[in-house]
């Protein structure tokens, strides 16, 4: 099916043509589509979002449907700022590495390098940059774009239920993940690239581990191409829909598989070549259509491309061992030791001190990875030894005290991934090193704590806090020392607020489940509502547990508590009550069954 394309209208709140409009806010589209077949109506206008594939709630459409055809669509965006370029303008080019890394955190090191030849090209030092940290930026791109790309088809996948395709994308997303923190110290967000070359060299035997790991990542783009090149439902979803000519893409100045899919051979690092790309062997891959089943191959045969230049990579590596990676300009170089000053996110505490006029007695920050503890614990220990530095983990995931306790970096089997911004398995290695060095505090708090925490941040102070956020704040001492605790993301999706509610709940002792077998008798139900429940009780969860013969089986009851002493006085009551009642333990694999 091709479209033809045209300037639209921003989205506004007006309904097209009179039409009935819905709002989408996910997985509802069975609703819209049985209430518009109750209006026997074929033209609709679906007001999908604000919604965003990978970062929730920054990208709203105005959807005209003719049946299952799509007529019209009206974009809105600005829904989400970061103000990185206003806060760039008050930075110096190393500290605006910080900044850049994090507009697209799926592809952190191409918005590094960019921005670094930019800084490159103004100061005139274009030419300096040594060979061995080109090829080291040559390397990280190359993974990171078969990281992107398969992630991007993954999560197309996973939108139409193939969630099999999501797990296979991540888990070869990880091997290469491993490499960034084994390269730099972090799996994201890695601050790495740096004007005049690279942070630091490659720790040794770093280019055998990747040749170790690329088989995997070879063989897991390949599993994900397998399933879906001749799937039939694949591709009907995706083969002749979305389908854009040349002339269209180059209108709309489109790149990237987009364009190589229509036909065209259009690849910078062959026509523009930047990092020394033009020494490398590779192919730039083309289709004869750009529709959406093309523009999924593409990025397959670009992974496969990417890793025939990773290989050469890794040998150019070898044969340059013991050179430089960074401008010999010491006006411009930066230093490659976190404790000889700030660097990367140590610059959060700088900033901080130099804000508030005065330092802080206590400082608490969250623990995933080590990066920004790495970062301000060095600068810390530096210049202000004398301060308390208090580090935060989630409790299903203690991956630093681990370390510290093994001496090491000690992977964690099983992690409670909630926590996700600092849910980590495995420190890093140079962040492990000076986290252990700076002698820090650490505590543990539990993630339904965390919970408790970001609802009281944003009712009481109206701040919306990701998890990881809410993580150092949940751990706030309580008497007249001065703190400086660091709320470190608010990525949050608002749909995911029901979970956290449930999970402060819980924490607080204020929500039980149990299971009930009622009495095969009328106002069994009743009796339970009277005898059991207290005047300010809630039943928020009722429901059979058997699919079949439902009636005789037990019911699994949620019970919500205006006071979590009240509790004692609840189990007194089930007692009393002569009836079958069980609770479900909260830290049981049994209740993440059931709930």
């Amino acid at each position: 099916m091709s479209a033809n394309f045209h300037a639209t209208g921003g989205a506004t709140e007006e309904e097209l043509d009179g039409l009935p409009n819905f709002t989408a806010v996910g997985g509802d589209w069975n609703e819209i589509s049985d209430e518009a077949a109750q209006m026997a109506e074929e033209r609709i206008v679906v007001n999908l979002g604000p919604v965003h594939p990978s970062t929730h709630g920054v990208y709203r459409l105005l959807i005209e449907l003719d049946g299952e055809y799509v007529r019209e669509i009206r974009g809105a965006t600005g829904f989400l700022h970061t103000g990185i370029e206003k806060n760039m303008e008050y930075r110096t080019w190393t500290q605006g590495v910080a900044y850049v890394t994090r507009m697209d955190y799926v592809a952190s090191f191409f918005q590094e390098v960019g921005y670094c030849l930019a800084v490159e090209r103004l100061l005139g030092i274009e030419g300096d940059v040594p060979r061995r940290a080109s090829q080291i930026r040559v390397l990280l791109m190359e993974l990171q774009r078969i990281a992107s790309h398969l992630v991007a088809v993954g999560s197309a996948l996973n939108e139409l239920g193939a969630t099999t395709m999501m797990t296979i994308a991540f888990r070869t997303r990880e091997d290469i993940l491993r490499i960034f923190e084994r390269i730099s110290g972090l799996r994201m967000n890695n601050e790495f690239v740096r004007p005049g070359g690279v942070l630091e060299d490659v720790p040794e035997g770093t280019t055998d581990y990747i040749r170790g790991l690329l088989p995997n990542i070879r063989r897991g783009t390949a599993e994900m191409e397998d399933i879906v090149a001749a799937n039939p439902i694949f591709k009907a979803r995706f083969q002749d829909v979305g389908v854009l000519s040349l002339s269209a893409l180059m209108a709309l100045g489109q790149t990237g598989p987009g364009l190589k899919a229509a036909g065209l051979a259009w690849d910078l690092r062959k026509s523009q070549p930047y990092c020394g790309y033009e020494d490398y062997e590779f192919d730039v891959p083309v289709r004869d259509k750009s529709d959406a089943y093309n523009r999924a191959m593409i990025r397959f045969e670009e992974c496969y491309q990417s890793l025939r230049i990773v290989y050469q990579a890794l040998d150019l590596l070898d044969a340059s061992q013991g050179e430089p990676v960074m401008v010999a300009d010491k006006k411009i170089a930066w230093p490659a030791r976190l404790s000889i000053a700030t660097d990367g996110q140590g610059t959060a505490i700088a900033e901080a001190v130099e804000q508030l006029g005065f330092v802080p007695d206590v400082v608490i920050l969250p623990v995933g990875g080590g990066g920004l503890m790495s970062g301000a614990a060095a600068w810390l220990r530096t210049h202000h030894p004398q301060v308390r530095i208090i580090g935060v983990e989630p409790d299903g995931a203690p991956c630093v005290a681990a370390a510290i306790s093994a001496g090491r970096p000690f992977p964690l089997n099983n992690i409670d991934t909630f926590v996700d911004g600092a849910a980590v398995s495995l420190v890093g290695d140079y962040t492990f090193d000076v986290i252990n060095e700076a002698k820090i505090e650490l505590t543990r708090i539990p993630e339904g704590q965390v919970c408790s925490e970001m609802l009281a941040m944003y009712q009481t102070d109206g701040i919306i806090a990701e998890p990881a956020g809410a993580l150092a704040a949940a751990a706030l001492p309580t008497g007249g020392s001065r703190v400086l605790s660091i709320v470190s993301g608010g990525n949050n999706d608002v749909a995911r607020y029901a979970d956290v509610v449930e999970r402060s709940l819980l924490h607080e002792g204020r929500k039980h489940y149990f299971l009930v077998n009622f009495p095969q008798q009328p106002g069994a139900l009743r009796r339970f509502l009277d005898e059991v429940l207290g005047p300010d009780d809630d039943i928020t969860y009722f429901e059979y547990v058997k699919r079949s013969s439902r009636e005789v089986g037990p019911a699994l009851v949620g019970v919500e508590l205006s006071n979590p002493g009240d509790y004692r006085f609840l189990l007194a009551r089930i007692t009393e009550c002569g009836m079958e009642v069980n609770e479900v333990d909260s830290t049981s694999p049994y209740f993440r069954f059931l709930v």
